[in-house]
């Protein structure tokens, strides 16, 4: 399984693309490792061979799975916020509004008020 941190709404500051993520050759070919699962925070461009988890929420920016691990007791008692990246201008403004990829990886404060209807079609 390769996991791929920091590609999120907020660790990957605009919800990153991402081409197809390789295997790492060296390593597991020798072993006979011919694909595996991989799991992102990211979305993905083109296809990968292979299972692919993408938008996983919370990402690893606000609390989400990192350290290589999927388990969550331990890691979220040891989790502390990571620095603000941005003093000022666009940046914090982004990490403090912006919604997980489970949301739609829009601005919170566009989601307020009632939703907008579906046009008419003819």
């Amino acid at each position: 399984m390769i996991v791929l941190q920091s590609a999120g709404p907020q660790g990957g500051t605009g919800h990153a693309r991402v081409g197809p993520a390789p295997d790492p050759q060296r390593l597991l070919l020798e072993r006979d490792v011919r694909d595996m699962v991989r799991i992102s925070e990211a979305r993905m461009t083109g296809t990968s061979c292979g299972a692919c988890v993408l938008h996983i929420a919370p990402e690893s920016a606000v609390g989400g799975p990192h350290s290589r691990s999927c388990s969550t007791v331990k890691r979220r008692a040891d989790w502390q916020p990571p620095a603000p990246k941005f003093g000022r201008r666009y940046g914090p403004v982004h990490l403090k509004h912006i919604t997980q990829a489970n949301e739609g990886c829009d601005f919170g404060f566009l989601a307020a008020g009632p939703p907008t209807p579906e046009p008419e079609i003819h």
